[in-house]
């Protein structure tokens, strides 16, 4: 019987979450290049390492939600979350934390670009 130590799980997690993490820096620096701009590719991973981390304080753990979150702390402000109706509201157990963040999400864009602001 073939078996998969703790460790082994543990490793093949934070491969998979590195991963994921790369994938986002490239999205990120083709889909809103001017936001990421002022960050180079290490400070940008930490950006999107912090904001996984935080995403996770409000069980945002699908890899939309997790890339929405971020994208949002990239394209508003790293404490977008801290704001008392934004947290109150990713704080609501009766909505799915993904949902959450597509409501948010695409109101933001609705509001960009309803405000000359482009597409987020």
């Amino acid at each position: 019987m073939f078996t998969i130590r703790e460790e082994h799980m543990k490793a093949l997690e934070a491969d998979k979450r590195a991963r994921f993490h790369r994938e986002l820096l490239t999205l990120y620096r083709k889909d809103i290049p001017q936001e990421v701009a002022r960050y180079d590719d290490a400070q940008l991973l930490e950006q999107i390492e912090l904001g996984h981390n935080i995403a996770s304080t409000y069980d945002i753990e699908s890899e939309r939600g997790v890339a929405r979150f971020i994208g949002l702390r990239l394209m508003t402000s790293p404490h977008f979350d801290e704001l008392p109706q934004c947290k109150a509201y990713l704080k609501r157990k009766d909505v799915e934390p993904t949902k959450k963040m597509d409501l948010i999400f695409t109101d933001l864009v609705r509001y960009m670009e309803h405000n000359g602001k482009g597409r987020a």
